[in-house]
């Protein structure tokens, strides 16, 4: 089956970019960070080792010429997927475009990709040149290479073509015909049909190809409501030559004006035709009436509906995944109302349309996933509707968000959303991937011993203590610490994590819920706290990506404390592994500084970046230390001490000694702070 276009919404609504005719031949592009140590994703193109096309030189004058192409490829993870190079003819009027997926050495990672392209007969004759070449990996990394640059890399560029006689001429319309040019849509839908006379002086018009052959899609016609609010589009496969040949006949298409459309005189917004040679002819509304065409169509509508859907609610599921190892699809749902027509979500036209549904943007902004909805519950004047965004393994980590929703009705009235509208409407925003590296830190060969696995970066920091028998087969341990916390929404009663996220990963998978004793695991913690300080254990469900409280081997919420050196927390009968965090409870930290109030010095610190005296920013980082004081705290401590300035500026300079020798501070930084103590006014 033919593959269909979706377009990103654009002014520009006419133009056929390249992106469009490569979908248009049947690809299926998969668009698809907080970091974790040794974790892995791609957010790197494909390299183009080498590239070259055979044959050179073709002669088109006694018919159509293939050349193919080879494309010598590497990618780092993901592996490529697709390949495309464009040649343009010597006048700039004509383009081809070639695509490469077949894979005929090596793999994906390191191989070389093979395409064909037909010159067609009448095509122009002269030096082609290649203007550019486009790769694309699986997650959607992709790069496009200029011809600058490919001859600056030693590739071809250049292809002779030998075309005699030759076609540089655009189709020429000779007939424009609308029936009926005067519809009621009052009482329900009414088809509209369209005739093109056209005529072509060599190579033939080229609207509907040929089932086997395949062929570029594109909006051959639009028509537009008298608002400009709505249009109806067709595609170069909604037409069928009815009469004649290819050089002079009349092409018909159908198209169905819906209820409820927008009432008065709408217009043809373009029509747009190409030749077998691609050469082509757009005609504007104003030069087909020159021309002296009838270009209006006469609707009545009542009642008509102009008012685009409404979106009630938006969710998605789950709002964090794993693609260490596989794909993942995320599930939308939208509750959706319209006035009268009803929701609507099919294509624009027949394998062409402008993009409708959810997309998800990755951090980068370079990958993207989407989701094409369909009707769950209800109906499509107040629904739900929902779909599935894909995740290729490998994709982009960190927080994604939902870049855009656009929704449609039948009469096309539209309604698009932006990251800010739905932040504005309350609606989640935020997907967060993460790709944990997954490389073992260790095996426990016997389940009846047990043991410890440490990871290989943090040490005992942040480690699993199996109990004797806890597993029942020989098992790989990875434990991936995550270095920045994942943007995940913190449950009610709590603040901030207190550990740092830490991913555990057994293969093979033990039968969780664990017996007791259930495991040990210690977790590193980003800033020190005081020994002893309780932390809540939660884990990423996998279902939802909800932080939910980690149940101990009796079912009891896990609660650890602060181990004796401050840098890690251990928690012990844990019967569940994912993702897991320590939680600090919301009302033991008023300064959200990580330390519980309760063994805090200074429980609602000064936590600017950097330490100010006066207006003096010293430039000198503002460190919270151990006590849960920061620089700036124990400065205004020694402002509240002091009976005059020197005392003051003698205070702070005893005082930065200790924090240089603590190696807390440098010597240059402890200058900069004794220097902005003697310019201050403080005493």
């Amino acid at each position: 089956m033919k593959s269909s276009i979706y377009y990103w919404p654009s002014p520009t609504r006419i133009i056929l970019n390249l992106f469009s005719i490569i979908l248009a031949v049947g690809i299926v592009i998969l668009m698809t960070t907080s970091s974790s140590i040794a974790q892995d994703s791609d957010t790197t193109p494909p390299q183009l080792v080498n590239f070259s096309f055979s044959p050179s030189t073709v002669d088109v004058s006694d018919g159509p010429q293939t050349i193919t192409a080879t494309f010598e490829v590497t990618d780092d993870l993901a592996g490529v997927s697709y390949a495309w190079v464009m040649f343009r003819s010597p006048s700039n009027i004509q383009y081809q475009y070639l695509y490469a997926n077949t894979l005929t050495s090596g793999d994906t990672l390191n191989g070389t990709l093979e395409g064909t392209l037909a010159i067609p007969q009448f095509s122009e004759n002269g030096t082609w040149t290649v203007t550019s070449v486009g790769l694309w990996d699986l997650t959607g990394n992709n790069t496009y290479i200029d011809n600058t640059t490919l001859q600056s890399l030693g590739f071809p560029t250049a292809l002779i073509v030998t075309s005699n006689p030759m076609d540089r001429d655009g189709p020429i319309l000779t007939g424009l015909n609308i029936s009926p040019n005067t519809v009621d849509v009052s009482g329900g839908p009414q088809e509209i049909t369209i005739n093109l006379n056209l005529t072509d002086n060599l190579s033939g018009v080229f609207l509907k190809p040929p089932v086997t052959g395949g062929g570029i899609t594109f909006f051959a016609a639009e028509f537009v409501s008298p608002s400009g609010q709505q249009s109806r589009f067709l595609s170069n496969w909604d037409f069928t030559l009815i009469s004649g040949t290819s050089l002079d006949g009349t092409w018909q298409a159908t198209f169905t004006m819906p209820q409820f459309s927008e009432p008065g005189e709408w217009q043809i917004a373009n029509v747009y035709v190409y030749d077998l040679s691609a050469n082509n002819t757009f005609l504007w509304t104003s030069q087909l009436q020159n021309m002296g065409f009838t270009t209006g169509i006469n609707v009545t509508s009542s009642p008509s509906d102009l008012l685009p859907p409404e979106l009630t609610d938006f969710s998605f599921l789950p709002n964090v995944i794993n693609t260490s190892s596989n794909f993942q699809n995320v599930t939308v749902n939208l509750n959706i109302q319209d006035a009268l027509s009803g929701v609507d979500f099919s294509t624009d036209a027949t394998y062409i349309g402008y993009f409708f549904g959810v997309l998800f943007r990755s951090p980068s902004g370079q990958q993207y996933s989407s989701a094409w909805l369909n009707l769950a519950s209800g109906d499509s004047i107040n629904g739900t509707w929902t779909g599935s965004a894909y995740f290729p393994r490998y994709s982009e980590d960190g927080t994604w968000r939902v870049w855009q929703v656009i929704v449609k009705d039948a009469t096309r009235n539209i309604f698009s959303l932006d990251n800010n509208a739905l932040q504005t409407m309350g609606f989640p925003t935020n997907l967060v991937v993460i790709r944990p590296s997954l490389v073992g830190d260790g095996t426990i060969s016997d389940p009846l011993t047990g043991g410890t696995i440490m990871d290989d970066t943090f040490g005992d920091r942040a480690q699993v203590t199996f109990p004797p028998g806890s597993l029942s087969q020989p098992t790989n341990v990875s434990i991936d610490v995550f270095q920045d916390p994942l943007d995940i929404p913190m449950p009610s009663g709590y603040l901030s994590p207190g550990t740092l996220f830490v991913n555990i990963d057994l293969t093979p998978v033990p039968s969780f819920p664990l017996s007791p004793p259930g495991l040990t695991i210690v977790l590193p913690l980003p800033n020190p706290l005081p020994a002893g300080t309780p932390l809540d254990l939660y884990r990423v469900d996998p279902g939802t990506g909800d932080l939910v409280p980690s149940l101990d081997v009796f079912n009891v919420p896990v609660v650890g404390t602060v181990d004796l050196d401050g840098l890690s927390a251990t928690f012990t009968g844990i019967a569940h592994l994912s993702t897991v965090v320590g939680l600090i409870p919301e009302s033991s930290d008023r300064d959200s500084d990580g330390i519980s109030d309760e063994f805090d010095d200074c429980p609602e610190s000064n936590l600017n970046n950097t330490v100010v005296i006066d207006s003096c920013d010293s430039g000198v980082r503002n460190t919270l230390l151990e006590s849960g004081c920061t620089i700036s705290d124990m400065i205004a401590g020694l402002t509240e001490g002091s009976g005059n300035h020197g005392d003051f500026v003698n205070s702070v300079s005893h005082m930065t000694n200790g924090l240089k020798k603590a190696n807390i501070i440098t010597g240059t930084e402890k200058g900069a702070i004794q220097s902005c103590a003697a310019k201050s006014d403080t005493h």
